[in-house]
């Protein structure tokens, strides 16, 4: 294999392995929502609960990873024993956790807020309040700013406050209004993420082909005007062989 070949098929391979690690990352999608009651919490961008606590947790990520796992009937979320971070630790995080468990279906439950930040170390609770700014790309309901100190989240309160005001990243504008969400809805992020990076890495591989064909094609048009490219009388010296015969040209 030429060594032009063999790079343009190492990079090219590099490329495609890359994309498909950050394929896998964005294809790992929270809890789906099936309880059709909890539409009034989906956010303007059409974002379930589900999807914006997982989105919340990487704004400052714990000594452990966070990953939002389904729960089933009879089961709560609590923070996690070691490693929670402070976004774990407010009550926004909290009140939106507890409208993602109840989202996914009858028979699940909501802790209080004791019971839910038992964990949490001394100094990290943030009470309606989110302590770092809201990543990119999602919008926080005012439902989730509740004040739920010696208490438990209330569905009943959240929907009666409602989705307005959000809070977006301080950087962004308010994000563009959509109809509220019907029960006819439904969200599947999940695909949608997969859907982008999976055309992210086909139009990064039609680039990285295309590049190695302008290489070699450029290779090949300089190798072609070498041959013919004539040779002044004086310059070099020549020797060609013709019908057996060699002559000489002399300088």
């Amino acid at each position: 294999m030429q060594p032009l070949h063999f790079s343009c098929l190492v990079a090219t391979l590099l490329t495609v392995n890359h994309f498909a690690q950050i394929s896998s990352v964005l294809g790992a999608s929270p809890p789906e929502c099936f309880d059709f009651d909890y539409t009034w919490s989906w956010n303007s961008l059409q974002q379930t609960p589900c999807q914006v606590t997982a989105d919340l947790a990487q704004a400052c990520p714990g000594i452990a990873p966070f990953k939002l796992e389904p729960i089933g009937p009879g089961q709560s979320y609590t923070v996690q024993k070691y490693g929670a971070s402070r976004c774990q630790c407010s009550t926004v995080f909290y009140c939106l956790i507890s409208a993602c468990a109840l989202c996914q279906g009858s028979g699940r439950l909501v802790s209080t807020w004791q019971e839910y930040s038992f964990n949490c170390s001394l100094g990290s609770t943030s009470m309606s309040v989110f302590p770092e700014d809201i990543p990119y790309g999602t919008a926080v309901p005012q439902w989730a700013f509740q004040n739920v100190a010696g208490g438990s989240f209330s569905p009943t309160t959240a929907e009666g406050v409602g989705d307005r005001p959000e809070s977006v990243n301080p950087r962004l504008s308010t994000p563009t209004t959509s109809p509220s969400p019907t029960k006819h809805h439904h969200s599947n992020v999940g695909a949608i993420a997969g859907g982008a990076a999976g055309g992210g890495v086909a139009l990064l591989l039609a680039v990285g082909l295309l590049t190695c064909y302008c290489v070699k094609s450029r290779r090949r048009r300089r190798r072609e005007e070498a041959q013919v490219r004539p040779h002044l009388p004086g310059t070099v010296r020549e020797t060609v062989l013709t019908h057996g015969m060699e002559t000489k040209d002399s300088m």
